[in-house]
């Protein structure tokens, strides 16, 4: 028997809410510029470059990724409905579901496709057959460390977090609030949409003078851009259409 429905709501804010925390503390606190992958240092250095107020730079390090996002949309989420902020929390449903399975899904198709096109090249060792071993041990489970601390936060933000909407309906779904009128919810999802691109393309990609994903880049390059957006755009909207 499933437990009820606010223990599955508080379970996962205990989960997701730290993490969602830790997003935004990233971002505020003083770093060690030594330890930052190469990657992130040009990055910054480049949005500094442009004139970006520090906060701002460092915002678009932190945020840039559609992953963290919506993961701090979903502990919004779990803590709107362990508020018993109901309207609030049936806004945010809306969004998280189509999103969470953009997150998911997309992950773990480029994971299997082309890791590379997550994960920049720069970041890892240059022999190809050590990049390869390093960037397999953050996709498997493993007892290195810090290793499986990263995997184990890759679950979380790829596999538990988009699990969240599906659970509720498989689990709760005579208990669930009913959805928002088919109008204003695809204009949520549309517009959150809308939102991210222009956040992780306009500025985070223009600021920091790479693409949030190395796959963006290749797209553009190579004017294959549609399919992949397209794709993107088909798959939240049938998973918006299949909550329905």
């Amino acid at each position: 028997m499933a437990m009820p429905l606010s223990h599955f709501w508080a379970a996962n804010l205990a989960l997701h809410g730290p993490i969602g925390c830790l997003y935004f503390l990233l971002a505020l606190i003083p770093e060690d510029r030594r330890m930052l992958p190469p990657s992130r240092k040009q990055g910054d250095e480049a949005a500094l470059r442009k004139g970006l107020p520090y906060r701002l730079m460092r915002l678009t390090s932190s945020f840039q990724h559609l992953t963290v996002c919506t993961h701090c949309l979903a502990a919004a989420y779990l803590a709107a409905a362990c508020l018993g902020r109901r309207g609030m929390a049936g806004a945010l449903r809306e969004v998280l579901g189509p999103a969470g399975c953009v997150v998911g899904i997309g992950f773990w198709a480029l994971a299997v496709a082309n890791p590379w096109h997550m994960f920049p090249r720069g970041d890892f060792p240059a022999d190809d057959a050590a990049a390869e071993s390093a960037v397999n041990l953050l996709l498997r489970p493993s007892l290195r460390m810090p290793q499986a601390a990263v995997h184990a936060l890759l679950q979380v933000q790829h596999t538990a977090m988009p699990l969240i909407v599906p659970l509720e309906v498989a689990l709760y779904s005579g208990e669930l609030p009913p959805l928002l009128p088919a109008g204003p919810s695809l204009l949520l999802v549309v517009g959150y949409g809308c939102l991210y691109v222009w956040w992780s393309h306009r500025v985070c990609w223009w600021a920091r003078g790479v693409p949030p994903y190395p796959v963006l880049d290749t797209v553009w390059r190579d004017g294959s851009w549609l399919k992949l957006y397209g794709a993107l755009i088909g798959l939240g909207l049938g998973c918006w259409a299949g909550e329905r």
